[in-house]
């Protein structure tokens, strides 16, 4: 039970005796050579979550009832160990049958479990999304990946909004860049650059201390109800900080630009 009085009930299923929360795509296949396999193994799966509103978890105050379907367990034998699935569906079933929401993750074992592509759909409807959303990393670091891109589409109203990413050497967000369409026409532009004091010497390691921060907007003109007033350009003074240094039990205050 949370703060607001919420009352969440989880139902968990083991992976290795259980056929109804798991499953195997014959399509799917990890690189063998460099360790990753399917395997089943002793792991406890949440198989479904229900949310009331208070904790007489009766059905008229039922909030959210999600189930869980996993797919392709991935396990590395060469030291990583599990590596996560190779999918994950969700159904919520807290609304009506004609309106539950059911959403598959496709996700990448082989790089850390990250999500590449999402898709919702009613439950009637699942070979027709109404949204999708794709995400690219960067594969310099495969241990570390990075997302470089987000693109989600709404195929009901039509419209894509993008996000690019780019970072510094120790991997903070520089700069990231919005834009949105409706159909094939550009109808806003956001871009915010963001600068960063890192400290990375034997007496001080204080890494994303911000010293700029940037908001630029744009609002095309022929969608200028889109409010202008919520990201205005603005810059962050650097404040000093409290960081330890390695060669004393005392905090002391640093100031990033020392």
């Amino acid at each position: 039970t949370n703060s607001l009085g919420l009352h969440t009930v989880n139902n968990y299923e083991n992976l290795e005796s259980n056929t109804d929360v798991y499953f195997t795509d014959d399509t799917r296949i990890y690189s063998s050579e460099e360790g990753y396999y399917k395997s089943r193994f002793p792991l406890q799966l949440l198989k479904n979550s229900k949310v009331y509103l208070s904790d007489s978890k009766v059905n008229n105050e039922l909030v959210s009832d999600i189930h869980y379907t996993y797919y392709d367990a991935c396990i590395h034998n060469k030291g990583l160990g599990f590596c996560g699935f190779g999918k994950v569906r969700t159904i919520d079933f807290s609304t009506s049958y004609d309106f539950e929401i059911t959403s598959i993750e496709e996700r990448d074992p082989e790089y850390m479990g990250v999500t590449k592509k999402m898709e919702k759909s009613h439950r009637l409807s699942q070979n027709s999304p109404f949204e999708i959303t794709e995400y690219s990393y960067s594969r310099v670091k495969k241990w570390n990946p990075r997302l470089v891109k987000q693109v989600q589409k709404d195929l009901l109203k039509d419209f894509t909004a993008t996000i690019l990413y780019e970072y510094d050497n120790y991997d903070y967000p520089k700069s990231i860049k919005t834009k949105r369409k409706e159909g094939s026409e550009l109808i806003f532009e956001e871009t915010r650059t963001i600068e960063y004091r890192h400290l990375a010497s034997v007496d001080n390691y204080l890494l994303g201390s911000v010293v700029t921060n940037k908001h630029s907007k744009i609002n095309h003109p022929a969608y200028n109800w889109i409010p202008n007033a919520s990201i205005p350009e603005y810059d962050i003074e650097p404040i000093s900080l409290n960081t330890y240094s390695l060669n004393s039990n005392l905090v002391q205050p640093v100031d990033p630009l020392d």
